[in-house]
Formats: structure tokens, sequence, C-alpha cells
């Protein structure tokens, strides 16, 4: 896990780089050049799309799109003294061939870029653009380019106070040294940049990212390295534990942090390994898996998937090892990743030997010759490359380092240090590549004969099965003298026989008539339950026959005496201004018990079922709080609704819009002045869940178990408002039934203040 914060600058700044999930780059094309060929003007506006229309193409890999395009903005911000668009087109096409390795136009573009932003004194892009050719240094690999070009940004953030982008750098500078096995120097830049991240806000991310790789820093330092520190071997896996513990911490605060989590697991699994605990290693070899396949890079997925099976291996678990290691080929083939190709063949040969398939093992370890050669020599062609981005350059880095003072002097002193790290490693690698060349050819010679033994032994076994074949048709003669023998025998059974098969026939009558009682039995369960289901259901009728006798006699009495005194003509005017709205007040209530009452009648009759469509959910709430706010109003209640645009659910719009009504009308009700009630509409994978929350007086527990109760008809009984408010207790009992014919939930729980929460949960469409 050596993770470089290289293009931390680009991807926090400038983070509209990257598409939001979803949009398509083709069908914004099609839309640009649609407006683009229109539009005649060469302007501003122009310049904006020629902008737009490289970014897109740069998305879909179009290189001949973005090159035509790149030279169509450069030559407009020309003509219109456009300076800003003529760098950053630079920069981003330095940036493109960037990430896909063509480090030569990479350079150039990039240099063009620090040209320009230098002319416009823009100090915190040509920071960045330091740090970029830094990551590409070490991917050629030039790790002296890549400190020096590391320095450069941080003398440029340094003056700038960009305190956070300096810390940024710390990080490269320090994977740097790590990749030159020189881990003491990395945990000193590793220092440096926690205590300024840790003493700024914000900056989740970076705490995260330098407790990780100090874990991987600790985790991977030799006993040499330890000596300076100083630590002992345990020590060393206890120290690294506890920082990568502490990454975690940070790391799984992050939204989409899945590269991150999955390397701190992998790292976590190999020390694991390292220190006997198989099973605590096997569980974050998985976890780091399951979030890498949470994201899209291949190449650490398969390399995870690798390790795994490199760890059944060690323990002896070659079928759970084979899959794993047959995934990690197809990603290495599909990908042309020669190092996953040449790792997964030698575990494949390593599985093979250790099982006995030495034909096998000699077929994967040719295999893994093969790209093991063709990875050196395109290192070959990675060192030819450097030398001679070294010559192209080596004029800018004399005329770079004259300019320089004191500091120089200490610059030139660690590069000098980088080169002589490098020279060391290179000849290692030379003396590695030799010892490997023997070790693979006696490797060969003994898989061969390996491969030879085999041959031998599947000869003998031919021969072996020829002899056991002469065996078994000596026996077949035997057999049948012994079967002659055997038929009188059967004359003598056939008795026996006759009354075995009476005492099954009587144990088959016997389980037949148990399984007739046990059905029997169901059937009365299901009669007593339906039973029980029908006189609920004649409780809850009985209950709204009294709740209609009681509640309607009422308002149509008043409705009686009013016409009345408008009969006799002698009310004042004041008074026949209360009695109206007394009577609108009883007429209102009566109007939505009515409602409630002719809906739930229809949702008993048989055959009723609900209309399924897409319903957007915005659209229908703003209907209803529309109507909504005109009553909380009257109580200064506040009504907010945090809902995101275009969610779609499958449900009935008439019955979603009962359901949502009644629950408002509720809070409402239950809710004291001044309150507050607050939706919440959130998307899930699978559904989407519509939250109403209040801060009114909210209901016990009996209650609330009462109510998520999805089993049987109850009617609840009727409570007043807070203002004295009337209600008939069918409303949730309503809703309740709604929801479960649209395959939806309806629950209640109390709020974290007080007041309830009423959750609906939905099918997304």
């Amino acid at each position: 896990m050596k993770i470089l914060l290289s293009l931390m600058f680009f991807l926090c700044a400038y983070a509209n780089f990257v598409w939001s999930q979803g949009s398509h780059p083709q069908k914004k094309i099609d839309s640009l050049l649609e407006l683009n060929n229109k539009y005649k003007l060469e302007d501003s506006l122009k310049l904006t799309r020629y902008y737009q229309l490289y970014r897109n193409y740069m998305k879909l890999t179009n290189t001949p799109e973005v090159d035509q395009y790149v030279d169509k903005t450069i030559q407009l911000a020309k003509k219109l003294n456009k300076p800003s668009f003529i760098a950053e087109a630079y920069y981003r096409m330095g940036f493109y061939h960037h990430i896909h390795s063509r480090y030569f136009l990479a350079e150039e573009y990039y240099g063009k870029s620090l040209d320009k932003y230098t002319e416009l004194n823009d100090k915190e892009w040509l920071g960045g653009i330091y740090q970029n050719l830094s990551a590409m240094y070490v991917n050629i690999p030039d790790y002296s380019k890549a400190l020096d070009a590391n320095f450069k940004a941080v003398d440029i953030f340094s003056k700038i106070k960009d305190v956070e982008s300096v810390a940024g750098c710390y990080v490269n500078i320090s994977s740097i040294y790590s990749g030159l096995e020189q881990h003491y120097d990395a945990i000193q830049y590793l220092d440096k940049a926690l205590k300024i991240f840790l003493n700024s806000k914000g900056n989740e991310y970076g705490i995260a990212l330098c407790y990780a790789n100090l874990g991987d820093v600790y985790f991977e330092a030799r006993e040499g390295e330890l000596n300076k520190i100083p630590l002992s071997k345990t020590e060393k896996y206890k120290k690294s534990l506890g920082y990568l513990e502490q990454s975690l911490k940070y790391a799984e605060k992050i939204e989409d942090n899945f590269s991150l989590l999955a390397s701190i697991n992998q790292t976590k699994g190999n020390i694991y390994k390292a220190t006997g605990k198989k099973d605590l290693a096997e569980e974050c070899y998985q976890k780091s898996i399951e979030y890498y396949a949470k994201t899209s890079v291949k190449k650490e997925y398969a390399v995870s998937l690798l390790a795994l099976a490199n760890f059944y291996i060690g323990e002896v678990q070659y079928a759970k090892a084979e899959p794993l290691l047959s995934e990690v080929i197809e990603i290495g083939n599909q990908n042309k990743i020669l190092s996953l190709q040449r790792d997964g063949y030698m575990a494949l040969t390593l599985l093979s030997e250790q099982q006995g398939k030495y034909n096998d093992a000699l077929k994967y370890f040719k295999a893994y010759i093969q790209f093991k050669e063709q990875i050196f020599n395109e290192e070959k062609e990675k060192e030819i490359t450097r030398k001679q981005m070294q010559l192209d350059f080596s004029i800018k880095e004399r005329d770079y380092q004259n300019k320089q003072q004191l500091t120089d002097l200490a610059l030139e002193k660690q590069v000098l240090l980088v080169k002589k790290r490098q020279q060391e490693l290179l000849l290692n690698q030379q003396q590695l590549a030799l010892s490997d060349k023997e070790k693979n050819i006696q490797r060969l010679n003994f898989l061969q004969q390996q491969a030879n033994l085999e041959k031998e032994k599947l000869q003998k076994e031919s021969q072996l099965k020829q002899q056991k074949l002469i065996s078994s048709l000596e026996k077949e003669q035997a057999n049948q003298q012994i079967l002659q023998q055997e038929n009188k025998i059967k004359l003598n059974r056939n008795f026996s026989i006759f009354f075995g098969v009476l005492a099954v026939v009587l144990l088959a009558a016997a389980i037949v008539v148990y399984k007739a009682q046990r059905k029997t039995a169901k059937l009365n369960e299901l009669v007593l339950a339906q039973k029980e289901q029908l006189e609920n259901l004649g409780k809850v009728k009985d209950r709204i026959f009294s709740v209609v006798s009681h509640d309607m006699r009422a308002p149509v009495n008043s409705l009686l005496s009013f016409m009345q005194l408008l009969e006799m003509g002698n009310v004042s005017s004041e008074k026949l201004k209360k009695y109206a709205t007394d009577l609108k007040s009883s007429l209102g209530y009566t109007s939505s018990m009515l409602e409630n009452l002719l809906n739930w009648a229809y949702s008993q009759m048989q055959g009723f079922k609900p209309t399924l469509q897409p319903t957007q959910i915005n659209q229908l709430l703003e209907e209803l709080l529309g109507s909504a706010r005109v009553v909380a109003t009257k109580k200064s209640i506040d009504i907010s609704c945090h809902a995101e645009s275009g969610m779609v659910v499958m449900a009935d719009e008439d019955m979603l819009s009962l359901i949502i009504r009644n629950v408002l009308s509720n809070a409402i009700k239950f809710t004291e002045d001044c309150g507050a009630i607050m939706i919440y509409v959130e998307e899930h994978e699978k559904n989407v869940s519509i939250q109403i929350a209040d801060n009114g007086v909210g209901m016990d527990i009996e209650q609330i178990q009462s109510f998520n109760k999805t089993a049987g008809y109850q009617l609840g009984e009727t409570t007043l408002g807070t203002q004295k408010e009337k209600g008939t207790g069918l409303g949730l009992t309503l809703c309740k039934t709604f929801a479960k014919m649209m395959n939806a939930t309806l629950t209640v729980k109390p709020n974290v203040d007080k007041g309830t929460v009423f959750m609906l949960v939905l099918p997304k469409s």
C-alpha cells in the first residue's frame, strides 16, 4: 500500500473533471456540437463550448477529437486574449497523456503549461503541475527528478502559505523514499505531513492517508532501518497496526473512500499473516476484496485477490485458492497487466506443484517466465526513456540549479543520495535477475523431471488397470457359480420378504392416517384464524357505526339550528360569523371522517386492488404541502421538506396521497403552536423512504407497539389535538391498510427530543 497524493491538487481544486454519476459524455457532446454549429460568432461563448467539447472527448478517450478541439481552443483564446484558457488547455493535455502513460507528450504539455502559468503568476496552478510531474517521474521511474519536482512544489506552496498542499507534497516525498527503501526518511516526512493535517480542519482524508502510509512504512521497514528508529520486529508490527487502526477511524467517516479502506485492510492482513494470526488475516483480506470490488481499479482488486489466494495456498486450502487465481489471470489478460499475469502464473505454479500436478506446474512456470522476461524488457525500455528524458531536460535542470541559493545545496545532496541509491538498486536488480535466471533453469529442470516421473506413474497405472480387468473377469466367473447357490437361498427368503412387505404396508397406512390428522389440525387452525380476523373486522365495523352515529349527529343538528336562525333573521352579524366558523370547523371534521370511512369501506370490498404505477414524489409532495401549510399557518407551525428531485416510486397515487395527507394532518393536529414538522425523502438501493417528523405531544410506547404490528385490523382511540381538534381514529388504520396493499411499510418511532417520526418505505420504480 503505497498511496501517492500526487494528483491531490488536481482532484480537490478541479473536481469538475470527473463527471457526475449517471451522466453520459456522448450526449453532452452531441448537444454541444449542435449548439456550436448554429452559433457563428467567435466570442467567449464559443470558446467555452470548445473547452467543454475537448473535456468530454477526454472522458471518452477520443484522442483525435481531443487534439482538434484543444487546438481550436488555443487558437480562439489567442485571438480573444484569454491566456488562462491556453494555460489550462496545455495542462489538461499534459494530464491526459500522463494518465495514458505517454510521458514524452505529457512532459511537453506540462512544460508549456508551466510557461503560461508563470506568465500569469498563478502560484497555485504551478505547484499543482509540479506535483503531477513528480508522479510522472515516479512512474518512469526517475526518483531523483520526482524528488526535485516535489521540492519545487513545496517551495511554491510555502510562498503562498498553502500548508495543506505542502503536507501533500511531504506525503509524496515519503512515498519516493519508501520506494527507494529508505523508510526512516519516509517516516520523517510523513510525521511532518501528519502534524499539518491534524492542525487544520476538514482534512480527514489527509490524516487517514498519513496514518495508513505510516502503518505501511513500519511494516515494510527492514532491520537496518529499524535500528535507526529504534524498534524490534515485534514492536514494529504493533506500531504498524496502531497506525492502521488510527487511519480506519478517519477513513470510515469519508464517503465512497473504498480504495483507502481496501488498502488498509490488505496491509492489516499482511501483518496478521506475518504474526501467525490466520483468522484475522483471512478476514482482512476478504474485507480488502469487498472494498476494491466497489471501485473501478481492476489492478488493485486483482492484487487483493492474489494476496488472499497466496494465503490459502500457504494454509493448504487449494479449493479456495484456485478460483481466485483464475479471476486474477482473467483480469490480467483483459487489461494487459503483465505483473498480474506473471504473479498469477507463479501462484498457479506453486498450487499445481503442491498438488502433485507437475505437468500443469511446468506449463504455468513457462508462462510465468514468458511474462517475467516481457516485463524485464519493458523495464529496459523505461530505463532508456528515463535516460533520454534526463538528456532532454538537463539544460533546464542546470538553469534551475544556478538560480537556487542555500536551499539548493541541501536539495542537491538529497538528489545525489537518491541517485546513488538508485544505482545500488539497479545493481541489485541486475544481480537478482541473474540469480533468478539460474533459479528458473533449475526449476524448469526439476519440473521436467517431475513431469517425466508423472508419465512413468501413468504408464504403471495403466498396466495395473489391465491386471485388474483380468482379475475382475476371473472374479465374475466365480460370482456366477455363487449366484446359482444364492438362487436356492432366495426361495427360502421369499416367505420372510412377504411378512416384511406386509409390515411396510401397515406402516405406510399409519403414516397416511397421521398426515391426515395433521392436515385436519392445520385446517382447524386456519379456520380459527379466519374467525378471529372476521370478529376483529366486525368489531371495527361496529366501532365505525358507533363513530358515525355519534359524530354525524352533532354537525347535522348544528347545521339545522343554523338554518333555523337564518330563517328567523334576527341574528347579529358577529354571532352569524361565529356560528359559521364553528359550523365550518365541524363540517370540515365530518368531511374528513366521511372521506376516510368511504376509502376504508372501498378497501374492504372484494376484488379491490391498487393501481401501481411510477409516481413522482416531489410533484406529489408539492401539491399536498400546499394545502397542509394553510392549516399549519393557523398554529404557526413551520413545515420544511428535504427531497432530491427525480425520485420515482411504484405506488397508487391516490392511496399515497391519502397516507401522506393523514400523517401530515395528525402531525399538525398534535403539534403545539410555533412547532415544527420536517419531511425527509431519501433514495436507497431498492426503495425510497419518506420520514415525517414532528416535535408534538408524541405517542406512548404501547401506542407505538400497537401501530407497528403488521397483522389484524385495529381502530385507534380518538384523541383531541393541542387545540381540541377532533378525530375518528380511522385515519392511521386506513394508512396502514393502504401501505400494505402497495407493498410498502408504514412504521412509527419516537423523535429524538419529543414527538414522533412516521416512516413510509416504498419500492423504487
